[in-house]
């Protein structure tokens, strides 16, 4: 390996560049190779966003989802825009299906659990205690 004097060479700062004019250069990695990990990512995001923001169910009834249906393991009730897009979305006895209910399921169960806790908040009196009980 020589050792490079000119200013291109001092410039690269590369360890295994040698100052010879007849080695290939090397090739520049494609733009989209580059930037595909970050578009994928991207479009991912935008996905799992739009689930989020518009998802196919809902526990509650409200003006958008109207229809209800009934998850097969624990029977709990939950709406739907469309029943005809919901069972194409997620056909019975697929693995997406399974996947819908145990998330209905765990939202349930968080929205019984926070419905409980404000009735025990609004609900509950405090026992009044008068002087001759102290």
């Amino acid at each position: 390996m020589e050792a490079c004097n000119d200013k291109r060479c001092r410039s690269l700062k590369q360890v295994d560049l040698v100052c010879n004019s007849s080695a290939p250069a090397q090739p520049k990695k494609n733009v989209f190779k580059r930037r595909f990990p970050f578009i994928r990512y991207r479009i991912a995001i935008i996905l799992i966003g739009y689930e989020v923001l518009f998802p196919s169910y809902s526990i509650t009834m409200h003006k958008d989802y109207e229809l209800p249906m009934m998850t097969e393991e624990y029977g709990i009730e939950f709406y739907v825009k469309s029943l005809d897009e919901f069972e194409k979305e997620y056909p019975v006895g697929t693995h997406a299906r399974a996947r819908v209910e145990d998330r209905i399921m765990k939202e349930y169960i968080k929205y019984a659990l926070n419905h409980c806790a404000y009735e025990k908040e609004t609900s509950y009196t405090t026992p009044r205690f008068s002087n001759s009980d102290m």
